[in-house]
């Protein structure tokens, strides 16, 4: 459902909310954001969502607010960049924050802060991928398998019976 930026102005847009409202959690995400970005502040909204009730009362009256967005951050980023995943596509050849980036439909920067903190090396010599977007493509992908991913379809020959 559509529905408009909870703040006041275009300018005071929050990237996104999360509200419980009659029965139901209800996030909302700033429409004019990238989808990379929205994808971020979704899992981000989560971890606030997960944390409501029992976590929320007694872990977070020890944070301050810009801690429990912290923590929300870090959970993003873990749930959508996993180091087992950042690592097998470093050992597989994506080096850069920009390659890197694009496998994992994040933005670049978010792509650069995850590196740090594995501590993977953020401005190598490689080529950057030219003309980045922090978008998914145009094309969306078929929902079907390719078929020589497919297995052989049952064989309709008789046990014993020559073809």
């Amino acid at each position: 459902m559509r529905r408009p930026c909870p703040g006041t102005s275009t300018t005071e847009c929050p990237s996104g909310v999360s509200r419980y409202e009659q029965g139901r959690w209800v996030i909302w995400l700033n429409p004019s954001e990238t989808t990379s970005r929205q994808r971020f502040t979704l899992a981000h909204e989560l971890k606030h969502i997960i944390d409501n009730g029992a976590a929320h009362t007694t872990v977070y009256k020890r944070l301050t607010p810009p801690e429990i967005e912290a923590v929300c951050d870090h959970f993003a980023t873990n749930l959508l960049m996993s180091r087992h995943a950042v690592y097998h596509l470093w050992g597989d050849g994506l080096r850069t924050p920009e390659s890197l980036a694009m496998a994992f439909h994040i933005s670049v920067n978010a792509r650069r802060r995850r590196m740090t903190a594995l501590g993977l090396p953020t401005d190598l010599d490689e080529p950057s991928v030219l003309d980045y977007a922090d978008t998914f493509p145009v094309t969306p992908a078929p929902d079907t398998l390719p078929g020589h991913f497919l297995p052989d379809p049952p064989s309709t020959a008789l046990p014993g019976v020559a073809a």
